[in-house]
């Protein structure tokens, strides 16, 4: 179980959430770990994601890449995450510990960052430059 609280300017905890999962819990000792979470990644962020699959996309298609299928934003989206340009968490599976890339919804706003820089240079790399947030960029049709 995952829950949210924060702290306010005044000092005061806001954690109704948390006491209400504590009272439902079943007698016995349980693990509370405490860390500081940045906030979900912004709509700004998501967006500007969304604006470098769709360049990625269009650009691989106006290349004759794809092999006969068209390149869509799900499917650059796919690659970026199979090529390391998203973060992973660790999850266990029948006792062993797996990684599984987080999806783009659950990313926090460090790691959605961290997301952008890792789609900039990787297609960077491949030859496909995307512009910097808040860059204009004019398409020229090929």
């Amino acid at each position: 179980m995952k829950l949210y609280i924060h702290k306010d300017e005044g000092g005061k905890w806001h954690g109704k959430a948390l006491r209400a999962a504590l009272d439902a819990c079943e007698p016995g000792q349980y693990e509370v770990q405490i860390k500081r979470h940045s906030g979900r990644k912004t709509t700004a962020q998501g967006a500007y994601l969304h604006v470098l699959f769709r360049i990625v996309a269009d650009t691989l298609n106006a290349e004759g890449m794809g092999d006969g299928k068209r390149w869509t934003v799900e499917r650059v989206k796919e690659w970026c995450k199979a090529q390391g340009c998203y973060p992973v968490e660790d999850l266990t599976v029948k006792g062993h510990t797996v990684q599984v890339v987080k999806p783009t919804r659950e990313l926090d706003k460090e790691e959605a960052m961290m997301t952008i820089d890792a789609v900039l240079r990787y297609w960077a790399e491949m030859g496909i430059y995307l512009p910097e947030p808040g860059e204009q960029m004019e398409m020229i049709p090929g």
